[in-house]
């Protein structure tokens, strides 16, 4: 009983929040030159966040804990931090292993305008298409809806 509750309320939280879903990411191009559609595949696991946000910290100790298990499941991280100071960025998160980018934009980022992202964090689950297959607002729900693909 407690499992199909714990089903229930994550299943329902997911979609309470995915109403605005995009049903494509376009393919950013970034700094480094490479595109988002270069980084991952068969998936990616879309990460917006930033770094003084309290969500969003929790979120990297949860990333740090789980990218090689997605990995091995077919899903890469890639992070946009929506920070303004990438020096800050880099003193609160350090270089984690997989890809992030910020372009000290903030809101104003065209990363961040062309999903309309609202807050933070978000994640989304993309296909090697770059279709959005999943949104969530935390590592914990993003997570369980990886492992239950198998």
């Amino acid at each position: 009983m407690k499992t199909a509750f714990a089903l229930f309320f994550f299943l329902t939280l997911g979609f309470t929040y995915a109403q605005n879903t995009p049903s494509k990411v376009p393919d950013f191009k970034f700094p480094d030159g490479k595109k988002l559609s270069e980084l991952g595949a068969p998936g990616i696991v879309l990460v917006y966040g930033e770094s003084s946000c309290p969500g969003c910290i929790q979120a990297q100790t949860g990333l740090h804990m789980r990218y090689k298990k997605w990995a091995a499941l077919g899903y890469t991280v890639v992070y946009i931090a929506l920070d303004e100071d990438k020096t800050v960025l880099t003193e609160n998160f350090g270089t984690p292993p997989w890809p992030m980018y910020c372009d000290e934009k903030v809101w104003e980022s065209p990363w961040v305008k062309a999903l309309d992202i609202y807050v933070t964090p978000t994640l989304f689950a993309l296909n090697a298409a770059l279709e959005v297959e999943y949104e969530a607002k935390n590592v914990g729900q993003m997570d369980f809806w990886i492992y239950s693909l198998q």
